[in-house]
């Protein structure tokens, strides 16, 4: 790790940062004055600017490690004037919030704390993209489980911007645990997107928020039962892995708590729509993306055995295929939600449920010893 810059390094970093702020956030702050002389409005103009200057946000990734090594990351980026999602939301006020959620600017070269209960702190600085990593080592003290972990600025930050805490949840077990966990696509295998026909995808994600873009049915009741073990001892291993950008990391996270989803590590990629650099994932490469993020879970956790969930529209059941063939112990049971009316006898899906009711992914479960009736009334996870 790199010596901590200066005071003064930190304040030019975050100087120049601000100094990108958008055309879009200064015409709101010109507009909300219109009816003011001149001089009121520049002066309302300059304090709105100077608040939003101060105030930037941490998103910390819900993600999994062993006791061994865990990898906590996330994005720090200057807050947007915003408001949280209601149920009554317009259509045009869900169509700025979404949009928002692309246009941030990334706060570079900002230092913050990560803990993880009392015995384990790291610091470590944002790159260029606003993006921290840091590897806790040595948390053999830790049982099995799901835990918080938080991300403040660090001290020497705290004088020039303000944050409130972030806080993801990270799936901690010993690298010999041998516990059943899930492996979940997002689009259309839990949540309505309908990414196979674009138009009405781009209405669901921008016209919609997380109260109202609606799940698949069934599908959160089934991870619960899963998740918590056929004899309800609780697996703790919910993995969830998405094409979907890192900017709407907050919305799916908002998503899986509202539809009672079990809490879990998220997967999501890194795009930048500017100043692209190695660091990002390609926008297009759906298989490749997906196939990396899956074959590390399963190398992290070589014993655990896995329930793989898809749907038919996105290449789901090909990148399933080759990690089924790659790893043949490690997998238990692949179900492909039909979304394209795809023939379930097709040779694509040998191997794999495609299903279009829920019951009949029920009742296999079930067969398998995989849920118990009784874990199905299971209560939800908080996020």
């Amino acid at each position: 790790m790199n010596d901590k810059p200066s005071e003064n390094d930190a304040e030019s970093a975050a100087e120049a940062e601000l100094q990108a702020l958008s055309a879009l956030d200064e015409a709101e702050a010109a507009l909300a004055a219109e009816s003011s002389g001149s001089a009121s409005r520049r002066s309302l103009r300059r304090r709105l600017l100077q608040r939003r200057q101060r105030e930037v946000c941490i998103d910390v990734y819900d993600g999994y490690g062993t006791t061994e090594t865990l990898r906590i990351s996330g994005r720090v980026y200057f807050k947007r004037r915003d408001k949280v999602s209601e149920a009554d939301d317009t259509r045009f006020r869900n169509l700025v919030n979404t949009s928002r959620q692309f246009m941030t600017y990334d706060a570079r070269q900002v230092w913050v704390q990560v803990t993880l209960g009392a015995e384990h702190q790291a610091e470590v600085c944002t790159d260029d993209h606003g993006i921290f990593e840091v590897m806790l080592s040595g948390l053999g003290d830790l049982a099995g489980g799901i835990y918080p972990v938080a991300v403040q600025l660090a001290e020497g930050n705290q004088r020039r911007i303000s944050a409130e805490v972030g806080q993801g949840h990270f799936i901690v077990h010993p690298a010999d645990s041998d516990r059943v966990g899930i492996i979940s696509d997002i689009d259309d295998t839990i949540l309505l997107t309908e990414a196979t026909r674009k138009v009405r995808m781009l209405k669901n994600i921008f016209l919609k928020n997380p109260l109202t873009q609606g799940a698949i049915p069934g599908m959160s009741e089934i991870y619960r039962a899963i998740h918590y073990g056929p004899e309800g001892d609780g697996y703790d291993a919910t993995h969830y892995v998405s094409s979907s950008p890192a900017h709407l990391y907050r919305r799916i996270s908002h998503f899986l708590g509202h539809e009672a989803f079990p809490a879990g590590s998220i997967d999501l990629k890194t795009v930048r729509l500017r100043n692209r650099g190695q660091s990002t994932d390609s926008l297009f490469d759906h298989q490749h993306y997906k196939y990396g993020r899956i074959q590390r879970i399963l190398e992290t956790f070589p014993r655990r055995r896995f329930v793989l969930f898809g749907d038919s529209g996105e290449h789901d059941s090909a990148i399933y295929r080759r990690i089924s063939q790659r790893y043949p112990d490690q997998i238990l049971a692949v179900y492909i939600h039909n979304v394209t009316e795809a023939d379930p006898f097709h040779s694509h899906y040998q191997g794999q449920m495609l299903f279009s009711s829920i019951e009949k992914v029920r009742r296999d479960l079930l067969q398998r010893g995989l849920i118990y009736p009784e874990t199905l009334e299971q209560p939800a996870d908080d996020f």
